[in-house]
């Protein structure tokens, strides 16, 4: 009777052995997998992160200072300026004359420290405050100061 108790002790300590073992077996696989997910979420996280930080806060424009506007796209900025400040036509020549001016000295200094382009800006606000009446100055700041509107970006995705 001794014999028979032993073997089926020894029989439930196989069983309970063998499936102690397939837990640990599963826990670890399982761990592994977490393990692998968690450096997956890593990467992933680390890679949108230097994503963002490489566009800016604008999203698809890079940081730093904005491009430097051609005669056309001056042109344009007058034209808008124009109707926000009922401005006339020979105030509109002279501003776009005067902003040509200051961006191709912005463009020459393209590499220059920032109080020089702060002069720049300031020598810039003092011409052009010559030119316009004192509301139409504020009108003038407050639309130098707006960002520019974004342009709609062409749908990447795959379809």
């Amino acid at each position: 009777m001794n014999d028979k108790k032993h073997r089926l002790i020894a029989a439930g300590v196989r069983m309970k052995l063998k499936y102690l073992t397939t837990k640990i077996f599963m826990m670890k696989k399982l761990i592994k997998k977490n393990v692998w997910l968690m450096i997956l979420f890593c990467i992933t996280m680390t890679t949108t992160a230097i994503t963002a930080q490489q566009r800016g806060p604008h999203g698809d424009r890079p940081q730093g200072p904005p491009e430097i506007p051609n005669v056309e796209q001056i042109q344009k900025m007058v034209g808008h300026m124009a109707v926000e400040n009922s401005m006339t036509e020979e105030q509109q020549e002279q501003v776009i004359a005067l902003l040509t001016t200051h961006f191709k000295a912005v463009k020459e200094k393209k590499e220059a420290d920032r109080k020089e382009m702060e002069t720049l800006k300031k020598d810039l606000e003092a011409q052009v405050g010559k030119v316009l009446d004192d509301k139409q100055m504020e009108e003038f700041r407050h639309f130098m100061e707006k960002p520019e509107p974004r342009k709609p970006r062409p749908d990447r995705r795959r379809h």
